[in-house]
């Protein structure tokens, strides 16, 4: 099995949401979330470098996933748009990426990528605050600078 960069792993996110959209919370908890699966199942050879999450505002965050996904527009693998009811953006794979996220998915071994899409999917269904509750409590550290309380 060939190793991913992180960046692959921003657009497997993106991917597994197709053709959703993920708001800046989805996105970087969903890399998030792969990381830690990552971490705590041994498959740390499976990526050649982790995102640097910091506790913050609303918990873990990596300022590297939105410059990322920049390159990936540009590359014309990813979408950023505004959300028409809000002020932030929201991220998407475009249908190439897509593509490419379905090749760097055939790299991963089957339990993980079976988990992959079950914790997308969960993502996605989750309300901001449940999703902050679920990650705050299962990773505590995170928690301790953000101004949302559950």
């Amino acid at each position: 099995m060939s190793t991913l960069n992180k960046k692959n792993l921003t657009l497997i996110a993106l991917g597994m949401a197709y053709p959703d959209k993920l708001s800046p919370v989805q996105l970087q908890k969903t890399v998030f979330l792969f990381q830690q699966c990552l971490e705590e199942g041994g498959w740390t050879s499976i990526i050649d470098k982790f995102y640097q999450f910091q506790p913050y505002d609303y918990g873990p965050f990596c300022q590297d996933i939105y410059e990322d996904t920049h390159d990936l527009s540009k590359q014309g693998l990813a979408t950023i748009e505004r959300s028409p009811n809000s002020q932030f953006l929201l991220y998407g794979a475009s249908e190439t990426g897509r593509s490419k996220s379905q090749q760097l998915e055939s790299h991963l071994m089957p339990p993980v990528k079976e988990y992959f899409n079950n914790l997308s999917a969960w993502v996605r269904h989750q309300t901001f605050s449940s999703l902050l509750s679920s990650i705050y409590e299962k990773y505590p550290s995170m928690a301790v600078n953000s101004i949302f309380r559950t």
